[in-house]
């Protein structure tokens, strides 16, 4: 585990926001941005369910249509092994901007460059929504903030960590070999 200061918000201050009883749903940037949000030392977050660690989450897509998936060999052993659509990670105080969207950006900027070689600029991002789940280890001290990238696919340069990158078609996607997250996130991306 990284010694960073990382994102979160206060469990109780995002449900009095968005209704956590449903696993995903559609957010804008209005409704973003009333979430208070601090940074704290990621041991102290990770242990802590009232810290809710803000993740910004990023559906790949190219021009036919198709989003990346990949296989999980990172260092995350909750999801090792399984299928992901979702690129991303821990916002630290470094990507600290004057909003949290433009934070949510940096940070998603800066993994996307680290997780497949893309230089992506926030205007390139589109936020969807968020997903919340509090069924895994994961989903309990984090909650996702999804984004969508259109990428050219032929400039990728992929981390170790995506093993088996490959498009698919989002109605071929294999919602039993997948992490929680990335169903959730299709569907919100479907809009189902």
């Amino acid at each position: 585990m990284k010694n960073e200061n990382i994102l979160y918000i206060v469990r109780s201050d995002l449900q009095q926001i968005v209704d956590l009883s449903k696993e995903w749903l559609p957010l804008c940037e209005q409704e973003l941005g009333r979430f208070p949000f601090a940074f704290a030392p990621r041991a102290v977050a990770e242990t802590d369910s009232q810290k809710k660690q803000l993740i910004p989450y990023v559906l790949v897509k190219n021009a036919k249509g198709e989003l990346l998936s990949y296989r999980r060999q990172g260092s995350e052993k909750r999801l090792a092994q399984k299928y992901s659509l979702g690129i991303g990670g821990h916002v630290n105080d470094g990507d600290l901007r004057a909003t949290l969207l433009q934070t949510l950006l940096a940070g998603a900027c800066r993994e996307m460059k680290e997780e497949i070689g893309a230089d992506v600029v926030p205007s390139q991002l589109k936020m969807i929504g968020l997903i919340n789940e509090e069924r895994t280890d994961v989903g309990h001290s984090h909650t996702g903030i999804v984004f969508v990238y259109a990428a050219d696919a032929t400039n990728l340069k992929y981390d170790d960590e995506l093993g088996s990158p490959e498009w698919v078609l989002p109605e071929m996607f294999d919602f039993e070999k997948a992490e929680l997250w990335s169903s959730l996130a299709l569907n919100l991306y479907l809009g189902r």
